[in-house]
């Protein structure tokens, strides 16, 4: 995870220079959600934690006002706003965060339905 704060850091400044980087964090994010890491890397049960909100914040630097890399992350987006679970404080934190990305980037509207819909679900939990 250190290598990812580094990282985020470096594309804050500028973004438009990593923007072939999405496919490469949109792999790693889905490697994390489908549970390819060890379980050391669990957390409660939510694989990398830390890592899936290091790797949402990078994607929401590198989509924003960018149709053709925010296209990358539509699927995997759908897929993690999908796996979180609301029932942990770490959870939810993965779901705050995963919406903050999808209203971040390029809007998709099927997309965007389903963060509103999970955010109701956040607010029933």
């Amino acid at each position: 995870e250190a290598a990812l704060i580094l990282l985020h850091d470096i594309i804050k400044d500028d973004p438009s220079h990593h923007k072939d980087l999405v496919s490469a964090f949109v792999s790693i994010l889905s490697q994390v959600v489908s549970r390819r890491l060890p379980s050391e890397f669990d957390y409660h049960g939510v694989p990398a934690p830390w890592i899936q909100l290091r790797l949402l914040r990078i994607l929401a630097l590198l989509g924003a006002d960018d149709s053709k890399s925010s296209e990358e992350m539509y699927t995997h987006l759908e897929n993690t706003l999908a796996s979180a679970e609301c029932n942990s404080n770490v959870g939810q934190a993965i779901t705050y965060e995963c919406i903050r990305t999808v209203t971040s980037i390029y809007p998709r509207p099927a997309l965007i339905k389903k963060a509103a819909d999970s955010i109701a679900r956040f607010l029933k939990d």
